[in-house]
């Protein structure tokens, strides 16, 4: 059954992909960010020493609400959405290899206490895509959660939010 398009229709609404989590709503998003991991500073100080720690290169605009540098307005709003929420968070941090592509892909959020990386997603493009599924493929082992537009626009606007 497709999805509604308008989120407040009131049928379940799924944000994001992996291990069958299913997100219906901003509550049960927070819920999902704020389960932890069984080990994530474990397993993800391995991926870590194995890949290497990201360098945040490209079109990054500074925000000062936020303490740090985005690519777009819907991640700044989600960095605020998280702070908001007392969620601790860190922005583009690991660059995972995709051999199927020879590319890397930088998920944009990695939520501290799920280990759950979070990827903002306005233009679902067909190269991102690619990416995205390559990575589920590749890291089995890793949760993500991709939010799209309309997911996007479930979130609580809270303060500083960019229109």
């Amino acid at each position: 059954m497709p999805l509604p398009k308008n989120p407040k229709q009131g049928r379940s609404r799924r944000i994001g992909t992996r291990l069958g989590e299913t997100v219906t709503s901003e509550a049960t998003m927070l819920e999902l960010l704020r389960s932890p991991c069984l080990d994530p500073a474990g397993r993800f100080q391995k991926l870590t020493k194995k890949f290497g720690c990201a360098t945040m290169v490209g079109d990054l605009e500074f925000r000062k609400d936020i303490e740090h540098g985005v690519r777009s307005k819907w991640e700044a709003n989600f960095a605020r959405w998280l702070k908001h929420h007392g969620l601790a968070y860190d922005y583009e941090l690991c660059r995972f290899p995709i051999t199927e592509t020879c590319e890397h892909y930088l998920p944009d959020f990695r939520i501290g206490v799920s280990g759950v990386f979070v990827e903002v997603k306005g233009l679902w493009m067909p190269g991102a895509k690619r990416k995205v599924t390559c990575f589920i493929r590749e890291y089995p082992d890793e949760r993500i959660l991709v939010l799209y537009k309309d997911y996007y626009r479930m979130l609580t606007p809270v303060g500083g939010w960019e229109k």
